[in-house]
C-alpha cells in the first residue's frame, strides 16, 4: 500500500525533474523507503548528472534521505516486475 505523503512526494519530484529536462522527457522517480531512485531515458541522464548537487538539494527538501540515478535507464511503461532490486513487493509509484 502506497500512502499519500508519498504519492505526493512522488508528484513533487517528478515535477521539478520535468521542469530541468527538455519537453516530453520520460522520468519517474521510484520510492524505495529513505531512498528516491530517478529512471529516465538516456539523453537526459546526462543532465541530470551535470545538475547532481541542485537536483540531490531539491529532493532532500521534499523528503528523501538518499537520491540515486539509475543509469540503466528508464523502466518506463513497465510495471515494475518483482522490482527492480529483483525483491517481490518492492513499492514503485
Amino acid at each position: 500500500r502506497i500512502e499519500r505523503g508519498v504519492l505526493g512526494m512522488i508528484d513533487e519530484a517528478e515535477t521539478y525533474l520535468r521542469g530541468i529536462l527538455p519537453p516530453h522527457a520520460q522520468v519517474r522517480v521510484r520510492h524505495h523507503g529513505e531512498l528516491a531512485r530517478i529512471e529516465t531515458e538516456d539523453i537526459c541522464t546526462n543532465i541530470i548528472a551535470t545538475r547532481a548537487r541542485e537536483v540531490q538539494d531539491v529532493l532532500h527538501r521534499i523528503g528523501p534521505r538518499y537520491v540515486s540515478l539509475d543509469l540503466g535507464g528508464s523502466a518506463i511503461g513497465s510495471f515494475n516486475p518483482k522490482g527492480c532490486s529483483g525483491r517481490e513487493g518492492e513499492i514503485s509509484a
